[in-house]
C-alpha cells in the first residue's frame, strides 16, 4: 500500500467517525428562520438574572458536541430572558425576535420548532432535561426530531393521496407523541367528510368537553340542584369505549366518567368490578390502567351501601325536579330573548 493509498484510507476511517449531521447554529430568531429546512429550529430559553440552572445548561448542556449531533439539520438558537431588562446583554440584544414563548417560560426550556413555524415539542424541567448536564435533554432532543422526521414522511404521503387513505396518513400523523399540526383535524376533514374511517372523531374528540357536557357545565363548576342522569350517560359513554376508533386514554376517561357516577348511585360493587376491571384491560400501562388494582380494592370490594336503594330512588326524584328547573329556565330565556327583540 503506497502513501496516497495510506492517506485516502486514514481520510475516508475520520469521515466514517463523524457524525452525519450537526445543527447549525444561530444568533437571532430571524437569521433562524432564514437558515432552517425541514428540521425546522431547535431553541434553548435560559434565565441569565434569574435562574443559574439555566445558565449552567447553557454551557454544559446547549452547547456540547452532544446536542450538535443529536440536532440532526436543526437551526439551533439560545434566547435569554431577563427579569430586569437592564442586565440585558447587548450581543444577545434582539435574539427572541417574533419568536413567541407559549405561557409561562419555564427555565431551562427547549422549544422544537417544525418548518411551518409550530412548535411540536416542548421540553422543561428536569422530566424532560435531566440534571445540569443535560443527557436525557440530548435523547429526548434526538427523539422528537426523529418522530418529525417520521411526521414529515407521513404528511409528504399524505399529500400525494386522497380520500380515505389521506385521512389514514394523516391520523397517523397526529397520533405521534408529537404537538400536532394546528390544522390537520381540517385537513383529516377534508380528505373524509363523512368520516367513513373514524379519523375525524378520534381527533376530534377531547375528553374534558365530554365530561363538561354530560356534567352540564361549561367553567368545571356544577350548578346548583344538579344531579347527573346515569342513564344518559351510560349511554354516551358506552358509545365512546366501545368504539376502538378513539385513542385509549379517551376511552378509558368515559370509562372513569360512568364508573364514578355508577358508584355515586349506589351501584353493586360486582357491577362496579367489571367496569373496572374493562377499563383496565383497553390500556394497562396507561395512567388508568395502572391506577385500577387501586380502585378495584377502594371501591370493588367496599362493603355495600345499606341504604343504595333509596339513594337510587332520591336520585330519580331529584333528577326530574332539576330536569323541570332547567326547562323552565329555558323558557324564561327564551321568554327574554323574544321581548328584547320585540
Amino acid at each position: 500500500m503506497n502513501g496516497l493509498t495510506k492517506l485516502c484510507t486514514a481520510l475516508l476511517a475520520a469521515l466514517c467517525l463523524l457524525p452525519a449531521a450537526a445543527g447549525q447554529r444561530a444568533k437571532t430568531y430571524a437569521e433562524a428562520q432564514k437558515a432552517a429546512g425541514k428540521e425546522g429550529i431547535i431553541v434553548y430559553v435560559y434565565g441569565p438574572d434569574w435562574n443559574t440552572r439555566s445558565t449552567h445548561m447553557l454551557r454544559d448542556f446547549w452547547e456540547s458536541r452532544e446536542l450538535d449531533e443529536a440536532a440532526g439539520e436543526a437551526v439551533l438558537l439560545a434566547v435569554p430572558v431577563y427579569q430586569n431588562e437592564k442586565n440585558a446583554d447587548p450581543q444577545t440584544a434582539g435574539a427572541q425576535g417574533s419568536l413567541r414563548l407559549p405561557g409561562f417560560c419555564y427555565c431551562p426550556r427547549v422549544l422544537m420548532i417544525d418548518a411551518d413555524g409550530e412548535i411540536y415539542a416542548d421540553l422543561h424541567g428536569t422530566d424532560d432535561l435531566g440534571s445540569g448536564k443535560g443527557e436525557l435533554g440530548v435523547e429526548n432532543v434526538r427523539t422528537k426530531l426523529e418522530l418529525l422526521r417520521r411526521r414529515n414522511a407521513l404528511l409528504e404521503q399524505a399529500e400525494a393521496a386522497e380520500g380515505q387513505e389521506k385521512a389514514r396518513l394523516l391520523s397517523q400523523a397526529a397520533d405521534l407523541p408529537l404537538i400536532r399540526p394546528s390544522d390537520i383535524v381540517e385537513r383529516i376533514r377534508m380528505a373524509d367528510p363523512t368520516d367513513r374511517t373514524g379519523c375525524l372523531r378520534r381527533h376530534e374528540f377531547k375528553a374534558r368537553d365530554f365530561l363538561y357536557q354530560e356534567m352540564d357545565t361549561k367553567d368545571g363548576f356544577l350548578k346548583e340542584g344538579f344531579l347527573p342522569d346515569l342513564n344518559a350517560i351510560k349511554q354516551h359513554c358506552t358509545r365512546i369505549f366501545s368504539d376502538k376508533n378513539y385513542r385509549v386514554e379517551d376511552r378509558q376517561a368515559a370509562y372513569n366518567l360512568l364508573i364514578g357516577i355508577s358508584r355515586q348511585n349506589g351501584i353493586v360493587s360486582q357491577r362496579l368490578k367489571t367496569l373496572i376491571r374493562a377499563n383496565m384491560r383497553i390500556g394497562p400501562e396507561t395512567l388508568s390502567g395502572r391506577a385500577g388494582n387501586r380502585i378495584l380494592t377502594a371501591w370493588g370490594d367496599a362493603k355495600p351501601d345499606k341504604n343504595a336503594a333509596r339513594v337510587r330512588k332520591d336520585n330519580r326524584a331529584n333528577l326530574r325536579r332539576y330536569a323541570k328547573e332547567k326547562r323552565e329556565d329555558k323558557r324564561r330565556e327564551d321568554k327574554a330573548k323574544r321581548n328584547i327583540k320585540f
